[in-house]
């Protein structure tokens, strides 16, 4: 391991399965590549072995400024893609503790389907919030109240 480099970014790096140029781009935290491959036309909606698109995975290795990038740019169908276990990026955002609220807001406005959509285990990004972010949970709160 690189000298600075985390234990915990290393392994969420290993675990995620980079299929196309975009996600690898993505896992490297490499804005400026997310930039060119996106003007190069990639596909936004790609998912690797996990279901997970970019967007996913810069969520899961909360690099916001990545997120927010991606999803200025997705269409309604690629933020409506779920991963293996039926969870959208709202889902992931509630699980992981990813309080960015205006990225929140920017999704929901776009897709406002997502905050009811449950995941395998029928639960919304609501539900995960309130058991494991508070921060989260007041954000979609007042999201699914609009």
């Amino acid at each position: 391991m690189a000298t600075g480099e985390s234990t915990q970014s290393s392994d969420q790096t290993a675990t995620m399965s980079s299929v196309t140029p975009l996600h690898d781009a993505v896992c490297h935290g490499n804005l400026k590549k997310v930039h060119e491959l996106v003007r190069s036309g990639a596909n936004l909606g790609t998912r690797d072995s996990l279901g997970h698109t970019p967007l996913m995975c810069a969520v899961a290795l909360d690099y916001k400024h990545i997120a927010e990038f991606l999803s200025k740019k997705m269409s309604y169908q690629d933020l409506n893609v779920m991963d293996n276990a039926q969870r959208n990026v709202l889902h992931m955002m509630a699980f992981l503790d990813r309080p960015w609220p205006q990225l929140m807001q920017d999704i929901s406005s776009m897709c406002p389907n997502l905050l009811q959509q449950t995941d395998k285990t029928g639960l919304r990004s609501k539900d995960i919030a309130r058991r494991r972010s508070r921060r989260v949970y007041k954000i979609i709160g007042k999201l699914s109240q609009s």
